[in-house]
């Protein structure tokens, strides 16, 4: 007899797109799915859940078109960078004080 077995979509193996960074303003960060525009992220990377967070939540943003798309999305990825940049710096500077202490 087999035993039954809920089918967990998290478990599936989704790639991210390169192609969704365009079209949909999202990111890979770390194994997350990103969006640039309002630094949420989706639960399951699939080309249905961004498109439906994307057409919903930022209709505004699909005017922009051509280079200027491209310019504000490499804008918006490079502000991101810096503050992955900065927390990961603070994180760095508070385990050496936190090391220190325990050596005291």
């Amino acid at each position: 007899m087999a035993a039954n077995r809920k089918r967990k979509v998290d478990n599936e193996n989704r790639q991210f797109n390169d192609d969704w960074t365009v079209q949909y303003c999202f990111v890979e960060q770390h194994t997350n799915v990103f969006c640039l525009l309002c630094h949420s992220t989706v639960a399951v990377a699939k080309v249905s859940n961004i498109k439906r967070h994307y057409e919903t939540k930022h209709r505004d943003f699909h005017n922009v078109v051509g280079d200027e798309r491209t310019a504000q999305i490499e804008s918006l990825r490079r502000s991101l960078n810096r503050q992955e940049n900065i927390l990961s710096k603070q994180t760095a500077d508070f385990s050496v004080a936190c090391e220190a202490s325990y050596e005291i």
